[in-house]
């Protein structure tokens, strides 16, 4: 099931600087191969920050620091500051619809994501309001993931995988 999340107020305004940093960034680069660089960086950011914004926050980062190496501390400076209020954002409006879903919910719950950094938010997330859940992402061990899977089969809810972590596994149970 799809369920379309609108934004907080707080998402909604990081992604809107977000992806205005990058059109500034843009519109004051004259080469074509950096243009098509920053196109590909405003790509990457805006799928980064709708998944969340934690998940954007290391793109924003590199992204900062190649700018610092080319002289423009400015905008590399205005990164950091979007990079800094993504890490610090302590709510998330799919995580809060998340846990009300599964609140609602006596089934078992799989939730895929394509970044880490929104796993561990919604781990989090879990975590706070006492809901019983397992963690399964491909970069764990073969042992890990095996207990993850057991984990989410015997005892907990909800099973919260990376797109990557549940390639190739049945979880029909």
């Amino acid at each position: 099931e799809t369920v379309r999340i609108a934004p907080n107020p707080d998402e909604a305004s990081l992604y809107c600087d977000i992806t205005n940093a990058v059109r500034d960034m843009f519109r004051a680069e004259r080469s074509s191969q950096s243009r098509e660089q920053l196109r590909m960086a405003l790509k990457t950011l805006q799928k980064e920050a709708g998944s969340s914004m934690l998940a954007a926050a290391p793109t924003l980062d590199r992204l900062a620091e190649t700018l610092r190496s080319r002289g423009q501390a400015a905008t590399a400076e205005r990164l950091d500051n979007l990079a800094d209020v993504a890490v610090s954002m302590r709510s998330s409006a799919k995580a809060e619809a998340l846990v009300s879903l599964v609140k609602r919910s006596d089934a078992k719950v799989l939730v895929f994501t394509g970044y880490r950094a929104t796993l561990g938010m919604l781990a989090r997330a879990m975590r706070g309001s006492g809901i019983a859940h397992a963690v399964f992402s491909g970069d764990m061990g073969r042992r890990e993931r095996d207990r993850a899977i057991e984990c989410f089969r015997s005892e907990s809810q909800v099973l919260l995988s990376t797109e990557t972590g549940g390639e190739g596994r049945n979880l029909q149970f």
